[in-house]
């Protein structure tokens, strides 16, 4: 089954879980607001389209090391300290910690 939800306003959001609610039949179990959703890589570009914006305002720099902003995170790539841009770009060697 697939469907499209480009178009979903707030309106047709009961038809959408509906439908959510159909997809979870191979799941034998109903979906609700606490079902735990696979987002897989969904979420990096939300999460880039947001330092960008963080960025362009001044507020966080590409070059700017994590620990700037996280001090707990203290994680090196290539013999230097995690950048901002190594999250952006994904390749900042951070092992995968997704839903399976």
């Amino acid at each position: 089954m697939t469907f499209s939800i480009r178009q979903a306003t707030k309106n047709d959001m009961p038809r959408v879980l509906e439908l959510i609610n159909e997809l979870a039949v191979f799941e034998k179990e109903p979906v609700t607001p606490q079902t735990p959703m696979g987002l897989a890589s969904v979420s990096k570009q939300f999460t880039a389209m947001c330092a960008a914006f963080l960025i362009e305002e001044g507020k966080i720099g590409m070059t700017d090391k994590v620990s700037k902003y996280l001090p707990d995170i203290q994680i090196e790539k290539d013999g230097r300290e995690l950048l901002v841009q190594d999250l952006i770009w994904h390749i900042s060697g951070l092992p995968n910690k997704g839903v399976d």
